[in-house]
């Protein structure tokens, strides 16, 4: 128990350094967490996946959309059974034995955040 609630405050910290969305549990069941945001009509994510046996994956999804790309994110969340309009693309960055240093964990997720992204909250006009 301890371990889980480790793996959330490192999460969580890093979502509010780099001022990023985190959900849990994003699908049935699943216990997972992720990290994500959008830049330029794509939505990213880091989806972080611990398991009962100590496992963790590491992966990439990167969502995107023949237009609205925002509005089809919410309306598949709000609207049960239709169609989802997105392609999806999924990258493993990487698998860890938890508990491992917070340090290789955060480097992992280092390599999944976007280089052209700076994260840095921009002035409201």
């Amino acid at each position: 128990m301890q371990a889980d609630s480790l793996l959330k405050n490192l999460l969580i910290s890093i979502a509010r350094e780099r001022h990023l969305v985190i959900d849990y549990d994003t699908h049935y069941e699943a216990g997972n967490w992720q990290l994500s945001w959008w830049h330029e009509g794509v939505r990213y994510a880091l989806d972080v996946q611990p398991y009962p046996d100590g496992r963790i994956d590491v992966s990439r999804i990167v969502t995107t959309y023949p237009f609205l790309p925002r509005f089809f994110a919410w309306i598949e969340r709000a609207v049960p059974f239709l169609p989802f309009q997105g392609k999806v693309r999924h990258e493993c960055l990487g698998k860890l034995q938890w508990p491992c240093s917070p340090a290789l964990l955060r480097q992992l997720l280092e390599e999944g955040l976007s280089p052209r992204n700076s994260f840095e909250l921009k002035p409201l006009r």
